[in-house]
């Protein structure tokens, strides 16, 4: 997030080109982090802890059934969240 924010550099030419590629993938939008998507539209990031709460909601209370994890991590996305964990923690 430092690289949108301030545009922070790193000393490896090599890492540099990664991190830039890796940040068209993202945008920065009144101080939140969205990631872009492909068919979807864009997807407010999370921490892990509010990502921790939104998987508890759609699990227990808001879809009311136990669903597995890739079906879970798929109804997050249609909700528009994002977080690099999302699949390990669903």
């Amino acid at each position: 997030m430092r690289f949108l924010t301030q545009g922070t550099t790193l000393d490896n030419p090599k890492e540099m080109r990664a991190l830039r590629v890796k940040a068209t993938r993202f945008v920065l939008l009144d101080g939140e982090l969205y990631k872009r998507g492909f068919s979807q539209p864009l997807l407010k990031c999370l921490t892990p802890e509010e990502g921790n709460y939104v998987l508890r909601e759609i699990h227990e209370e808001i879809w009311g059934n136990h669903l597995g994890g890739r079906a879970l991590a798929g109804k997050v996305v249609k909700q528009g969240y994002f977080w690099l964990t999302m699949l390990q923690n669903a």
